[in-house]
């Protein structure tokens, strides 16, 4: 009876994931946004109408398409309806405002989009002073504290703006989006110091991913990293397929920074 029941468990463990069919549910009720048909693999979608969002629940899931509530504290830029919603208590043309340039600010949220918030600049002979005002952001090369400091859509790297994607392997960076690979990595012989490391991707890969690849099981997707595991996953397609995860190695990303 035990060897039974370990069998039993054995086969449960192993047996292949199945997927579920992600169908047009243009027959659901109105308000219902998801649903899963009793005892099928089929589940059905549909999208929601205005401003709501769909709000999914339960173990066998239903979605229902909903009103957000009303969001307080918006930062400049954010779209609004009224004043009250804005960080800056001010709604104009629908977005809320900001602090202009020049004006005094206490954290780079309270500036309009664009700039950012840091001391005052002094003439030559002034006293330098603690005051902090809405300032153009940093050029390349020029100082930074975050990559918000920076124009778009340079990063901040050592305390400096750089242009994004430039920085070869093996270069220390704590933004990744700075790295030609676009990806970190622990620095071989120094704990804790990152460095612009090859990207992960599926093996033999060598162009970029125009479609995702499909599989049936986990040895279908290997990738250059070892650590990489579970990667065949259901696709929400009408079709139950399944496809490998795909990394930042298999896509062509420097396309994406250019239109930046």
């Amino acid at each position: 009876m035990k060897l039974i029941l370990l069998l039993f468990a054995i086969a449960l463990t192993t047996a292949p994931e199945t997927c579920n069919k992600y169908l047009d549910g243009k027959d659901l009720e109105e308000g219902i946004c998801l649903e899963k048909k009793q005892g099928s693999d089929e589940i059905l979608v549909r999208a929601c109408t205005g401003s709501k969002f769909c709000e999914v629940t339960g173990v066998e899931p239903k979605g229902n398409c909903v009103i957000p509530s009303d969001v307080t504290g918006r930062y400049p830029g954010i779209f609004c309806d009224k004043g009250e919603q804005c960080l800056s208590g001010t709604c104009s043309n629908g977005k809320c405002e900001g602090v202009k340039a020049g004006k005094e600010c206490k954290e780079l949220k309270h500036c309009d989009p664009g700039l950012k918030c840091d001391k005052k600049p002094t003439s030559e002979g002034e006293e330098p002073t603690n005051e902090k005002v809405c300032l153009e952001p940093s050029t390349s090369g020029q100082g930074c504290e975050s990559y918000l400091d920076c124009v778009v859509p340079l990063r901040c790297v050592g305390k400096k703006c750089v242009t994004i994607g430039s920085l070869d392997i093996g270069k220390e960076s704590d933004d990744e989006l700075a790295c030609k690979s676009y990806h970190l990595a622990d620095k071989a012989d120094t704990t804790g110091v990152k460095v612009c490391a090859e990207a992960p991707k599926l093996k033999g890969q060598t162009e970029p991913l125009k479609e995702p690849k499909k599989c049936e099981k986990e040895d279908d997707c290997e990738y250059n990293d070892a650590t990489i595991k579970n990667g065949c996953l259901c696709g929400k397609t009408a079709n139950k397929d399944k496809y490998c995860k795909a990394y930042k190695g298999d896509f062509d990303l420097k396309k994406v920074s250019s239109s930046l």
